[in-house]
């Protein structure tokens, strides 16, 4: 097993924003968990979130275009 804690930022009033680069580091950091110490192949892979979330990256060089909208945000409500 392995994970990591994510913080959330909230810039203005009901946003909820996550940094991708974050949680990207905290991904990489969270397989190296679950790869120490490995004594078999790996047979399968789960992985879990919360809700649904959202980033946009860009296609050819992979950086984030925006911070991560957590399904905590409030700003898509009517």
């Amino acid at each position: 097993r392995g994970s990591r804690p994510l913080s959330i930022s909230h810039p203005q009033a009901g946003y909820s924003e996550q940094d991708p680069l974050l949680i990207w580091q905290a991904t990489l950091e969270a397989i190296a968990d679950c790869m120490t110490g490995l004594q078999r192949p790996i047979s399968a892979l789960a992985i879990s979130n919360q809700r649904e979330s959202v980033v946009a990256w860009d296609r050819v060089s992979g950086v984030p275009l925006s911070p991560c909208i957590s399904w905590q945000c409030r700003r898509s409500l009517p």
